[in-house]
């Protein structure tokens, strides 16, 4: 609901089982680690931090976007296309939805750093504040 999608007609009866048996189509985004990150940065990737600004200032991969998670389907439009997007927030959950959000827009190819801020430390890599 946060990203939009407030009206629901149903669910999937037998899950994503079913939906595979069925032969129809599936994609997935790759979650990566802060050193996979590192390296799509210095190949060109740009980095998009979902979270909302109060956590961004607190924190941040240096040379990130702010984009929170409510924001990323209506500026979608704005972001590069065919390079490479890592989302991330604080565990990433919201980084999952907006990765989804990107894709239906057209934008990729996507990258995921689930822990977000605290795994790029905890690697050893420097985060900016402000």
């Amino acid at each position: 609901m946060l990203v939009g999608h407030e009206s629901f007609a149903g669910w999937l009866a037998g899950g994503m089982e079913a939906w595979v048996n069925a032969g129809l189509p599936v994609s997935a985004t790759e979650s990566i680690d802060a050193e996979q990150a590192q390296q799509a940065i210095n190949s060109g990737a740009v980095l998009i931090d979902v979270r909302e600004p109060g956590e961004f200032s607190g924190g941040h991969l240096p040379g990130a976007m702010n984009l929170p998670l409510g924001e990323v389907g209506a500026q979608a439009g704005h972001l590069p296309r065919e390079v490479p997007l890592v989302a991330y927030c604080g565990r990433g959950e919201r980084a999952s939805s907006a990765a989804s959000l990107l894709e239906r827009a057209g934008l990729g190819p996507l990258l995921i750093l689930p822990g977000g801020t605290g795994a790029w430390k905890d690697a050893g890599y420097p985060v900016e504040h402000g």
